[in-house]
């Protein structure tokens, strides 16, 4: 079209058609560049919304595939409290306790109470100690006794007023009527590692005969105790 104006202005016939047909050129190039980006949008709206749709289906497809079954919640119970735990039973109560511990040459007077009951629907017991030990001061205790069901024992976890912390294992010889607790942790006047052996007997149902034992790992003896402990 550029051309047949320029051909119009050189024959003469006049400036005004050769600026007419620039304009009807212009306007259909605008008209052109208008429709392209209307495609161009079109098309660019169409791939949005492909996307969309895939993303949605994808998310489908997830959801879908971690979906589980109906289930019946009524069916989901815990597994049942095992029976054996109802041997720590006679621990339940509180007591007073009185003794001695001997380290090395020196004999060391020691009281103090404890109380036992059950916690979270009876399947575990918790323990509080309230020792005194002579000139070492007060010292305070929670013990945590429960029944492994897989190595099929008594488990006890031990934390005190100092931030120690131990742990052992706690067995019924039903013959002598002793529970007898067996483990290892640090040793409070060293810090260093021990193992301890403490019995309880059962001289009736409110007394207790209380006899105690620390080593350390070569198995010298670091201290022994015994005493009495008595139903509140």
């Amino acid at each position: 079209m550029k051309a047949i104006a320029a051909h119009a202005i050189e024959r003469g016939k006049g400036f005004h058609i050769a600026n007419q047909l620039l304009h009807y050129s212009q306007e259909r190039a605008g008209r052109s560049n208008s429709t392209t980006v209307r495609a161009n949008r079109k098309e660019h709206n169409m791939a949005r919304r492909k996307k969309f749709s895939y993303w949605c289906m994808c998310s489908i497809a997830l959801f879908a595939g971690c979906a589980q079954p109906n289930t019946d919640m009524s069916a989901m119970k815990p597994p049942e409290r095992a029976k054996e735990l109802d041997l720590l039973e006679v621990f339940v109560g509180s007591w007073t306790m009185t003794g001695e511990d001997k380290m090395g040459d020196k004999t060391i007077a020691t009281s103090g109470t404890f109380s036992c009951a059950w916690e979270c629907d009876r399947r575990f017991m918790l323990e509080k100690v309230e020792v005194t030990m002579g000139e070492m001061g007060k010292m305070n205790m929670l013990i945590v006794h429960s029944w492994d069901a897989k190595d099929k024992e008594f488990e006890s976890h031990f934390f005190d007023s100092r931030g120690m912390a131990s742990e052992g294992e706690l067995s019924f010889d039903q013959k002598t009527n002793t529970w007898r607790s067996t483990g290892s942790g640090p040793d409070p006047m060293t810090g260093k590692r021990v193992k301890y052996l403490c019995n309880f007997r059962f001289v009736d149902n409110s007394t207790i005969e209380l006899t105690s034992r620390c080593t350390d790992t070569l198995g010298r003896v670091v201290c022994e105790g015994k005493g009495t402990a008595k139903r509140s």
